[in-house]
């Protein structure tokens, strides 16, 4: 036996079709038919106008890339969660774990969308740049921070308070050092 093609019904002109099936649209609904369709247009720009009154949407050239670009600022944050895990949670949480977690942090605390292996890339960088520039300070005895080639003093003076080992500290004071320095970073 033959297949019969299924006469469907014609759907009213408040039905649009969705990618998979027919569907009744609801009243707040915004509909984009192609990419030069006018994004901003609402059905109901009452209610869009009293949820968020007052509010400006639109981004500076900074804000646009601030999600993409590493900043002192965010470098000096990854670093620190970083000291921090390695002091607290490395019999705990796995090394891929953690930069996971930092990553997430990043995108929820700074706004910067980062991905494991890039955070894993900067650390391991800035790691390097800091023995680097710790052995080039070492071999000339008239070179200071200002004249440093790898890292930023900045970056420079956070590595040297945590990372170098040969500089013991109190677990607790390194702890409660980690935990202020992010927090007065983020506030």
């Amino acid at each position: 036996m033959m297949d019969m093609p299924i006469k469907q019904k014609r759907q009213p002109e408040s039905c649009r079709k969705s990618a998979f099936q027919w569907v009744q649209l609801p009243s707040n609904c915004y509909i984009i038919d192609s990419a030069d369709n006018e994004f901003y247009e609402k059905r109901d720009q009452s209610l869009f106008k009293k949820l968020y009154k007052g509010k400006n949407f639109e981004l500076t050239a900074d804000e646009m890339m601030s999600s993409r670009a590493w900043t002192e600022r965010s470098t000096v944050y990854v670093l620190l969660k970083y000291f921090y895990w390695k002091y607290t949670e490395p019999s705990v949480m796995s090394l891929h774990e953690m930069y996971k977690t930092i990553a997430a942090s990043v995108a929820l605390d700074m706004g910067i969308n980062k991905t494991s292996t890039q955070i894993r890339d900067k650390i391991n960088n800035v790691k390097s740049g800091y023995k680097k520039d710790k052995k080039a300070l070492r071999s000339s005895p008239h070179s200071d921070t200002i004249s440093l080639k790898y890292i930023s003093s900045t970056l420079y003076d956070v590595m040297d308070k945590y990372f170098d080992e040969s500089k013991v500290k109190e677990y607790g004071d390194v702890l409660k050092e980690v935990s202020k320095d992010i927090h007065r970073l983020l506030h």
